[in-house]
C-alpha cells in the first residue's frame, strides 16, 4: 500500500508542475520594422518593397504574409474604421431605437401586437445597418429591443404550440 501510495504522488507532482514555454517568440517582419523607427500608419500604407528597403533585409514569403496580415488587422482596430457615425447611420440608429421600442409598445395591445414583429425585424435591420463601423448607441439600443421583441414572440409561440398555455 505504502508503495502505490509514493507512486500516485509522485505521478500527480509530475503532472502539476509548471511547464515553462520551450519555444521563444520569432524576429518577425513588425518586430524588425519597428526596430527600425518605422512609424505604424507608414508601415500600414508601405508595401513589402518598402519594407525591404527599410529594413535591408529581402522579405521570405511568410514575412510578406505576415505583414499583410497585419496591416488588416491593425485596419480592423484603426480609429478611421471605428469613428463618428454619419448623419445617414445616425439617422438609421434613431429609427432603429424607435421602431425597438415601439415594437415592444405594440406587443403590449392585443389585436395589434401582430404589428410589433415587422417593428422588429425593420429595427434590428436599421440597427445593423447604423452600427456598421462604429458604435452607434442608438443602433444598438434598437437592434437590442428588436431582438428581444421577436425573442419573446418566439418563446410565446413556442409556448402555444406546446399546449403549455392552456393548462
Amino acid at each position: 500500500m505504502k508503495k502505490i501510495c509514493v507512486l500516485l504522488i509522485l505521478i500527480i507532482s509530475f503532472y502539476c508542475k509548471p511547464v515553462n514555454a520551450a519555444v521563444a517568440p520569432g524576429d518577425s517582419i513588425i518586430t524588425k520594422s519597428i526596430k527600425h523607427n518605422v512609424p505604424l500608419n507608414k508601415l500600414m500604407s508601405s508595401t513589402p518593397a518598402e519594407i525591404e528597403k527599410i529594413t535591408g533585409k529581402k522579405l521570405n514569403f511568410v514575412e510578406r504574409i505576415q505583414l499583410k496580415l497585419f496591416q488588416k488587422k491593425i485596419l480592423k482596430y484603426s480609429p478611421e474604421e471605428g469613428g463618428e457615425p454619419t448623419a445617414k447611420q445616425k439617422k438609421q440608429g434613431k429609427l432603429s431605437m424607435i421602431l425597438g421600442i415601439s415594437s415592444i409598445l405594440l406587443l403590449l395591445i392585443p389585436y395589434v401586437g401582430i404589428l410589433s414583429i415587422p417593428a422588429a425585424i425593420a429595427a434590428m435591420v436599421l440597427g445593423i445597418k447604423s452600427i456598421k463601423g462604429n458604435s452607434n448607441t442608438q443602433g444598438i439600443i434598437g437592434l437590442i429591443t428588436g431582438s428581444v421583441t421577436l425573442f419573446i414572440i418566439l418563446i410565446a409561440i413556442l409556448v402555444i404550440a406546446s399546449g403549455g398555455f392552456w393548462y
